[in-house]
């Protein structure tokens, strides 16, 4: 019993001294950022910043894991397809910035940056994204735009992520998983070959903006009702040919585009968002006989028609 006591002690002090050595973004702000590999290795115990952009690496060397301080890298511009191992051992990591390299993986590693709170891997080669992203349960923001994703991770484990940007890839579907990201503020998938949104986004209580852009969204059902928070939503250029009553019942909605879509009328519920204030409708098939009828539903709302 006494070893278990003393276990238990070394745990919790380990946790404490972990807690100590991160940083509020306002002291990382004041920081040293090292901007020589070599300089901030020989420097490890004081290393919180290191910023390596366009610096023509194509490897990262293994003893990058001596930074154990480190919690902010940027080596975006450089010409890296993979992260080494070893990377994973920077636990106290919170930001990181790959953008702009040739990066199709990942290492298995990536799991144990249990502080990550940002990633952003926009402009890469990646055609998936590791299990490992999961087990990310501090992430706030990962941005992953511009690659070659054919479909976004799991997320069931990331409860407290508010921005995703999956934007410019081949996704071909939203995962149901997301719809537990209570959290989460802002969701942007623009230009991929979505189909349909996931059936339980009312579940998403704090989704403020909505982007399904360039997509190949036939039909809004159910789903589109009742986000309670919902102020933005963006969905022209898709192949929608209606929209449900039940967008009446996202009462806070503000913005809505629907332009380049073949939508032809609109619910009269329409007339229960009270806080509308622009919608788009151009490039749509909405004749001028429906013109007053659905200015009339919103008369406080400023309409972009078709002509």
């Amino acid at each position: 019993m006494k070893r278990f006591f003393i276990l238990i002690s070394l745990i919790f002090i380990n946790v404490s001294i972990n807690a100590q050595q991160l940083l509020d973004d306002e002291k990382l702000k004041h920081s040293k950022t090292y901007i020589n590999l070599q300089e901030a290795i020989s420097d490890a115990d004081n290393v919180y910043k290191l910023e390596l952009v366009s610096y023509g690496l194509d490897t990262l060397p293994k003893e990058i894991s001596k930074l154990k301080k480190l919690q902010v890298i940027n080596l975006s511009c450089n010409m890296l397809e993979n992260l080494p191992e070893e990377f994973g051992e920077l636990t106290n990591l919170q930001k990181i910035y790959l953008d702009r390299n040739q990066l199709t993986s990942l290492p298995k590693s990536f799991g144990n940056l249990k502080n990550l709170k940002l990633l952003s891997i926009n402009y890469n080669k990646f055609e998936t994204l590791p299990y490992e992203i999961s087990k990310l349960t501090n992430l706030d923001t990962i941005s992953a735009r511009d690659n070659n994703l054919k479909s976004m991770p799991d997320f069931h484990n990331c409860k407290i992520i508010r921005y995703i940007d999956f934007s410019n890839n081949q996704i071909e579907s939203i995962p149901e998983s997301i719809c537990e990201c209570s959290k989460l503020n802002e969701l942007i998938v623009n230009n991929n070959i979505i189909n349909e949104l996931p059936q339980n986004l009312q579940k998403l209580e704090n989704l403020e903006k909505l982007y399904v852009d360039e997509n190949n969204i036939t039909m809004l059902g159910t789903e589109i009702g009742g986000i309670k928070n919902l102020k933005l939503f963006s969905a022209y250029n898709n192949r929608i040919i209606m929209i449900p009553p039940e967008i009446g019942l996202s009462k806070n909605l503000e913005e809505i585009t629907l332009k380049s879509n073949p939508i032809s009328d609109l619910p009269q519920e329409i007339n229960k968002l009270k806080h509308l204030r622009y919608m788009d409708l151009s490039n749509t098939l909405i004749k001028k006989d429906n013109v007053n009828k659905i200015q009339n539903y919103v008369p406080w709302a400023i309409i972009s028609f078709p002509f």
